[in-house]
């Protein structure tokens, strides 16, 4: 079937006229299908070339009708396009369309079918269909399209020319870019494309650049600015004469890579690295062969090793594991398992200097974005330091939990919004029975609705009132140092109260807690109140010089990792003003909670501090600042609500 005889076309016109034979014979030396049919399509004669690559004889097909032949049985629908054929041509049609026939085993290849009527004296005599292999062909464009399609999806802006310059093919994603159809640009000289009309320099330079590409077969390669809408974008250049089987250049290839977004891409990537170089934690990153491809630099300063030192290094050989060789082996064989998709999570020592270190190292297999395996991660953390860090925290929350301070919340109607443990033990009364009751039903002191309960003086005068009063406990009357505090919504309106109290009916009892307490202050700087589930007060009253804000910053990072804290409320009602080392402080002690996953939210900040942070630049709306406590506190108790549900 493909051979190298001349390709003859069927002279059928007084066809036979008795010498079938030397016809048949003819048609059997051609390179197409030729079938001769009766005009009720009844196969008459079928040539070689379409019975052979079928395993057929002339007479499998003979009499039967061209339609129910073995080379259109794979499918009714070809079947029934055959017939439709038939019928068509028989009415003086003449046929050409491309359709897939069978050979042998039910091999499939394309044809160009056609068929066309033969007339004697002015009668139908014959139909003669003829076919020829076009499945190479098909093929070809198959591939070519498939290229093109590669082309058009290529991420560089590329164009093809010829040897004179002229534009022969361009990508879609480079007449995305320009805005073009490829109509409008085929055929332009390379040198007048629309992204260089810019400069006329720059279009002489190009003129020259295909001139010596086509002419000497020389390769170019420089940056140059393009023109994008009324935009001038750096690409990298690149030009390539295209050669063919015989070395001959047949074609120039452009190319172009915009440099600004690969200048980002690089600067993310710095970033990105700065960023891990910049992880508490020792991390090592090692390819699937547990050769070290990466490490921070928080791990090279720790060991005293040199980044260009270990690189390649297999993991189970870095100096921090040789002090033992089981520790090395096990380490290999952890890599080799990671690679293959595993996780682990263990303790092990690390050899620093002479001193060996537990940690808790991790090992994790990182994956692309098809899922696959592409290098290994290893980070280790420090458990010495971990674990102090946890104990002293847990000694501090320890000691603020045993402080006897009530803390209690009440709206303008003294209505009991929110009290802590060590309020409704005083009182016998769980949290969750007294929100909703007034305050005076429960305390009932003298001072209670009258002009000198210091939480309804706290809201009347909008200040910090602090008075001695007599309440009612579960033990009996006590007398306490009780503090009030107004609670301002977000516009400034009053809209209740904070208090807490401190028992001071035994006088040496009360030396002893004053003694306990001012060793507390002296320490720690203010108390931090877990007012909720989850979430801290800490209301700071006074003055706050260094000394103070070194330890508040201490006190409530402590806080915030032994209670898991989500909010933080710092509250400045009874700060009248901070100075300028003050106001870092505050705003360093800000920043550590939000690292450590706390929001913040500052109440009760005076026009005096609100308006020093201005004076010294200081970005407000960065931090949450509401101008209530009770604002803050229902919003911070809400916070925690929404998480939990």
């Amino acid at each position: 079937m493909r051979n190298n005889k001349d390709n003859k076309r069927v002279n059928t016109e007084n066809m036979f006229n008795g010498k079938e034979n030397l016809f048949f014979g003819i048609l059997n030396d051609m390179v197409t299908f030729v079938w001769v049919l009766n005009p009720d399509g009844t196969v008459i004669f079928a040539n070689n070339t379409s019975l052979e690559p079928a395993g057929l004889a002339l007479e499998d097909v003979k009499g039967k009708k061209l339609h129910d032949t073995y080379w259109w049985a794979y499918s009714g629908e070809a079947r029934e396009k055959i017939r439709e054929d038939v019928t068509r041509c028989a009415s003086g049609e003449r046929i050409i369309h491309e359709i897939q026939a069978q050979i042998a085993e039910g091999s499939p290849i394309w044809i160009e079918f056609s068929m066309h009527p033969v007339y004697e004296n002015g009668n139908l005599t014959y139909l003669v269909s003829e076919g020829r292999d076009i499945t190479d062909r098909k093929q070809a464009l198959a591939d070519a399209r498939t290229k093109v399609a590669y082309l058009d999806n290529m991420p560089t802006y590329m164009a093809v020319t010829d040897l004179e310059g002229n534009l022969q093919f361009t990508s879609a994603v480079t007449i995305k870019k320009f805005g073009w159809t490829l109509e409008d640009v085929i055929g332009t000289r390379f040198d007048q494309m629309a992204w260089w009309d810019y400069s006329r320099d720059v279009q002489e330079r190009m003129r020259e650049v295909v001139s010596e590409a086509a002419a000497k077969g020389k390769s170019f390669e420089f940056e140059v600015d393009l023109r994008i809408g009324e935009e001038l974008v750096p690409i990298k250049y690149t030009c390539d004469p295209l050669v063919d089987e015989n070395g001959e250049i047949y074609a120039l290839l452009h190319t172009g890579t915009r440099i600004d977004e690969l200048r980002a891409a690089i600067t993310d990537a710095q970033q990105k690295v700065a960023y891990l170089d910049n992880m508490p934690t020792y991390m090592a990153v090692t390819d699937l062969e547990g050769n070290l491809q990466f490490t921070s630099a928080v791990t090279i300063e720790k060991f005293g090793i040199k980044l260009e030192d270990v690189l390649g290094t297999r993991f189970d050989q870095m100096p921090w594991w040789e002090y033992s060789e089981d520790v090395q082996r096990r380490m290999k064989e952890v890599y080799e398992r990671a690679a293959k998709g595993e996780e682990f999570e263990f303790e092990v020592d690390v050899k620093m200097g002479e001193n060996l270190y537990p940690i808790k190292y991790t090992c994790e297999p990182l994956r692309n974005e098809k899922g696959e395996i592409y290098a290994i991660l290893h980070t280790g953390t420090r458990i010495d330091e971990l674990r102090a860090a946890l104990d002293d925290a847990r000694a501090k929350v320890a000691y603020l939990n045993n402080i006897p301070t009530p803390v209690m919340v009440v709206d303008r109607e003294f209505t009991i919004q929110f009290v802590n443990p060590s309020w409704s033990e005083m009182v016998g009364i769980t949290p969750e029975d007294a929100v909703g009751r007034k305050c005076y039903d429960l305390v009932r002191s003298a001072d209670c609705q009258t002009e000198r309960c210091c939480i309804a003086r706290a809201i009347m005068d909008e200040s910090v009132i602090t008075c001695e009063r007599v309440v009612h406990s579960v033990r009996g009357d006590i007398t306490t140092r009780y503090t009030g505090a107004p609670l301002k919504d977000a516009e400034g309106k009053i809209v209740g109260g904070l208090e807490y109290l401190v028992d001071i009916s035994d006088l040496k009892r009360l030396m002893e807690e004053e003694k306990k307490l001012s060793e507390a202050i002296l320490k720690l700087s203010t108390p931090i109140i877990q007012i909720w589930d989850k979430v801290l007060l800490l209301p700071l009253i006074g003055t706050i010089d260094e000394e103070r804000a070194e330890q508040i910053v201490e006190n409530l990072l402590g806080g915030i990792v032994a209670t898991g804290t989500e909010v933080v409320i710092i509250d400045l009602s009874g700060v009248p003003m901070v100075d300028t080392m003050a106001t870092h402080q505050l705003l360093k002690t800000e920043s550590a909670a939000r690292m450590l996953g706390a929001r913040v939210i500052f109440t009760g900040l005076s026009p005096a501090i609100a308006q020093t942070m201005t004076k010294l630049g200081i970005d407000l709306s960065r931090l949450e600042t509401r101008q209530s406590l009770r604002v803050g506190l229902e919003e911070a108790i809400e916070m925690v609500r929404e998480v939990e549900s």
